[in-house]
């Protein structure tokens, strides 16, 4: 079964190739593309952080591969978060990744120059961004 009730009730991991094209795109017509999290946030990340599926409810705690459990969410985000819920205060791993490789600055420009989201949320991830970046670069 392909339709929209592929998935339901499957409490077995699937992986994301052998979800079907349909399913796939009932996912992205709800919550368009890229990670859940970062647009949560108010941040796009890098194109060479890949997006994986990610259930909402997790199947070791009884969720399911039906669409309405699954989410694309940036691999930082899907590590970071396991069996829990996202914590989308924290810093995901690739900000930090690019910091520490002195291109953050960088992806910030781009983001604007191109007109992609960067408008961090809440204070806690604005100043942590702060701390990361180079004097003299404005959020």
């Amino acid at each position: 079964m392909s339709g929209p009730g592929w998935g339901r009730g499957v409490g077995r991991r699937v992986a994301q190739g052998d979800v079907p094209s349909t399913v796939l795109a009932q996912v992205r017509l709800r919550d368009g593309d890229g990670c859940v999290a970062c647009r949560r946030q108010g941040l796009t990340p890098p194109d060479d952080e890949p997006v994986e599926l990610d259930h909402k409810q997790p199947l070791a705690r009884g969720g399911d591969n039906h669409w309405t459990n699954l989410q694309f969410l940036c691999r930082s985000h899907n590590r970071a978060r396991g069996t829990r819920k996202a914590d989308l205060g924290a810093l995901p791993a690739w900000l930090c990744r690019l910091a520490r490789s002195n291109r953050l600055a960088a992806h910030v420009a781009r983001c604007r120059a191109q007109g992609l989201l960067w408008a961090p949320q809440g204070a806690r991830l604005v100043r942590q961004l702060a701390a990361l970046l180079p004097k003299g670069i404005v959020l």
